[in-house]
C-alpha cells in the first residue's frame, strides 16, 4: 500500500500538529476511563466489608459486571457511529459513564453496584472502536502502530493514577470525606466521585478533535460485497487469533491488576497506601517504555517487509515475559516479585498499540469500526471479564484460603499456551489478509 497517499487521503488539510492534538485529546479521555476501571481494584477490601461480599461476588463486580456490557455494547455503538456523527455518539457515551461512576459511590448492595458497573461499561464502550478508526484515518500504515501506542498510553496513566489515587485515598482518608448534599462518604465511595465528576467536563474536549465522521467507503467498495458476518466467518482463523492471541494478554493483565493489591497485602503486608504508589510508579515507567518501544519496533519491522510483524512480535513477548509472570507469584523476595511483574508490563502488556493497528491493516475500510469493536470485545470479554473472575474462582473453589498467589499463577499459566497456539496457527491467514487489503488499497488509489 502506498502509505503516504493513504495518510494524505485521510488527513486532508490537517497539519501534523492537528493530528497529534487529536491523538492527545483521545488519550486523555482514554486515561480517565482507565482510572475508573482500575481504581476499584484498590478498594476491594473495604467494598467487600461494607457490602458483605465474598470473593466470587467481588469477582463478578470486578469482571463481568463491567466487562460484559463493555464487550457487547461496542457493536451497536459502532453501527450507530458509522451512520451518524461519531463525535456526538462519543459525547453522550462519556456523559453516561460519568453519571454511572458517580452513582457507584452511592450503591448499597451487590445488585446496585453490579448495575452501576454495567452502565459504566456501556458508556465507556464507544471510545475504543471509534478512536481506533479516527486515528487510523490520520496516519499512514507504517506509522500507525506508534500513533496507536501513544493513544494506548491512556492505559498506563490510568493504571498509575488508579493505583496511586485509589491507594492513597483508601489508605489515608480515614473515616471518609465530606461532600455537599450527600454528606460524609467512606473513602472508597469518595474515590468514585473524585474519578467520575471530571468526566462531565472532559466530554467537551471532543469538540477540539477534528470532525471524525469520515465518509466511509460504501458496503460494495473495494470488491467486498459480503456483509461483515460473512467476512468474519471467511477469516475465522485470523478472528480467533485476535480473540485469543491478543485477548489473553488482556486476560493476564486483568487478572493481576484486579488482585495485585490484595495479593501484596496478603504476601508482603503492603497496605493500599504502600502498594498503590509502588505499583502505579512501576507500571507507568515500565509500561510507557514497553508501549512506545513496541510501536517503534513493529512499525520498523513492517516497513522492512515483515507484514505479519504484529503477531510475531506478540509471540516473542509471550515467550520472554510469560514464564516470569507465573514465577512472580512463587518468589519470597518483594524485589524479585516487582521485577518479574515489571517484565510483563514491559513485554507482554503493550498490545494496545500494535494490536489495533493490525486490525486496520487486515480489515477493509467499510468493516474497520466493527472489526475494531471486535478487538475491544476480545480485550474486555477475555481480559477484564474472565481474568479477574478466574482468579476469584480458583481462590474460592479450588485452592485453600490464603493461596491467592497460586490462583493468579494458575490462571495465567493455563491461558498462555492457548494464546501462543492460536497465533501460530493464524499467521498464514493474517499475512494473506494484510496483503489483500494492501493490494486493494493500491487498486482503489489507481
Amino acid at each position: 500500500m502506498n502509505s503516504s497517499s493513504a495518510g494524505s487521503a485521510a488527513t486532508g488539510a490537517l497539519s501534523p500538529f492537528q493530528t497529534w492534538i487529536a491523538v492527545i485529546i483521545l488519550t486523555v479521555l482514554y486515561l480517565f476511563s482507565q482510572i475508573d476501571r482500575l481504581a476499584i481494584n484498590m478498594a476491594v477490601t473495604p467494598i467487600k466489608h461494607d457490602l458483605g461480599l465474598a470473593d466470587f461476588r467481588m469477582g463478578l463486580i470486578l469482571g463481568p459486571a463491567f466487562a460484559i456490557c463493555y464487550a457487547i455494547a461496542p457493536f451497536p455503538l459502532a453501527w450507530l457511529a458509522d451512520r451518524s456523527n461519531r463525535r456526538m455518539v462519543l459525547f453522550w457515551c462519556i456523559l453516561l459513564w460519568a453519571t454511572a461512576v458517580c452513582a457507584t459511590a452511592l450503591t448499597w448492595s451487590f445488585e446496585s453496584m453490579f448495575v452501576a458497573r454495567m452502565l459504566t461499561g456501556i458508556g465507556e464502550a464507544a471510545l475504543m472502536p471509534c478512536a481506533y478508526v479516527m486515528i487510523s484515518r490520520l496516519f499512514p500504515p507504517d506509522r500507525l502502530s506508534f500513533a496507536l501506542s501513544v493513544f494506548s498510553l491512556g492505559t498506563v496513566g490510568g493504571i498509575a493514577l488508579g493505583f496511586g489515587l485509589g491507594g492513597w485515598l483508601v489508605g489515608i482518608a480515614g473515616s471518609g470525606l465530606e461532600w455537599p448534599i450527600v454528606g460524609q462518604l467512606a473513602p472508597w465511595r469518595s474515590l468514585f466521585l473524585i474519578v467520575g465528576l471530571p468526566c462531565f467536563a472532559l466530554a467537551f474536549l471532543l469538540y477540539f478533535v477534528p470532525d471524525a465522521t469520515d465518509q466511509q467507503a460504501p458496503s460494495h467498495a473495494g470488491g467486498h460485497t459480503e456483509g461483515f458476518t460473512s467476512y468474519l466467518l471467511k477469516h475465522k482463523r485470523a478472528a480467533m487469533a485476535i480473540l485469543l492471541g491478543f485477548g489473553i494478554s488482556a486476560y493476564n493483565t486483568g487478572a493481576i491488576l484486579a488482585w495485585l493489591p490484595s495479593y501484596t497485602l496478603e504476601r508482603f503486608g503492603w497496605g493500599p497506601a504502600v502498594s498503590g504508589p509502588i505499583l502505579g510508579a512501576m507500571v507507568v515507567i515500565v509500561a510507557t517504555i514497553g508501549k512506545l518501544g513496541s510501536g517503534v519496533a513493529v512499525d520498523m519491522a513492517f516497513r522492512r517487509g515483515i507484514i505479519d510483524a504484529h503477531p510475531r512480535y506478540l509471540l516473542a513477548m509471550y515467550f520472554l515475559s510469560g514464564p516470569l509472570l507465573v514465577a512472580a507469584f512463587f518468589v519470597d523476595s518483594a524485589g524479585l516479585f516487582v521485577a518479574f511483574v515489571a517484565a510483563w508490563f514491559l513485554f507482554g502488556f503493550p498490545v494496545g498499540g500494535y494490536g489495533p493497528a493490525l486490525i486496520q491493516l487486515m480489515a477493509p475500510v467499510q468493516f474497520r469500526t466493527r472489526a475494531s469493536a471486535g478487538f475491544t470485545f476480545s480485550m474486555a470479554a477475555i481480559g477484564a471479564g474472565l481474568g479477574p473472575l478466574s482468579v476469584g474462582f480458583f481462590s474460592q473453589y479450588v485452592f485453600d484460603s490464603g493461596k491467592l498467589g497460586l490462583a493468579v499463577a494458575t490462571s495465567v499459566a493455563l491461558a498462555l499456551p492457548i494464546a501462543v497456539l492460536s497465533l501460530v496457527l493464524a499467521l498464514p491467514q493474517i499475512r494473506r489478509m494484510v496483503q489483500e487489503n494492501a493490494s486493494q488499497g493500491r487498486d482503489d488509489s489507481a
